[in-house]
């Protein structure tokens, strides 16, 4: 069993956001998730984050799918305010896709979706860190094969990111 009792195998574990609200932080213990990751969105971690965080270090995500109308193969991240701290480290994400369903307006990020609703003068360090990535293969059935930002403002959101270092990926294939 992983952390709070998840199994570190899991289909869908972390997508009850009743049980991710009464949680402050939420740090996976486990460093492998092997293909039995598959959601609606998020195929292994699906979370709304408002005030509370999300830390993963040393993780690889291998084989995660996300079903349309899902979004994340990997993981789908909904950071609603400032104070909600995503953390991502040290990680590798390994043929994680979105799957065809029934929409075509959903399927963005095969590895990482990520939305936040954070302005973009507000966007450092201490709310959203995502450095040392690494894709293989992942794949996206609209767009971001890798990683996809959505926000309010996308292209200052890009820039904040940009300027402040706030993303690094050190390989992708």
């Amino acid at each position: 069993m992983g952390y709070l009792g998840f199994p570190t195998t899991f289909e869908s574990a972390l997508t009850d956001t009743d049980l991710l609200d009464r949680i402050s932080t939420l740090e996976p213990h486990w460093t492998n998730l092997d293909h039995a990751c598959t959601s609606g969105s998020g195929g292994a971690i699906y979370a709304q984050l408002s005030g509370s965080n999300i830390n993963i270090d040393g993780s690889t995500f291998d084989r995660c799918s996300a079903t349309q109308p899902g979004n994340g193969g990997a993981l789908s991240l909904y950071q609603q305010t400032a104070t909600s701290i995503i953390s991502i480290t040290n990680s590798l994400f390994k043929d994680c896709k979105t799957l065809s369903g029934s929409s075509s307006t959903y399927g963005w990020g095969g590895g990482i979706f990520l939305f936040t609703s954070i302005s973009s003068n507000a966007l450092s360090s201490s709310n959203l860190l995502m450095n040392d990535l690494a894709f293989i293969g992942c794949q996206s059935i609209i767009g971001g094969h890798n990683i996809h930002i959505r926000s309010p403002n996308t292209k200052e959101t890009g820039l904040a990111i940009s300027s402040n270092n706030l993303l690094t990926v050190n390989g992708t294939t």
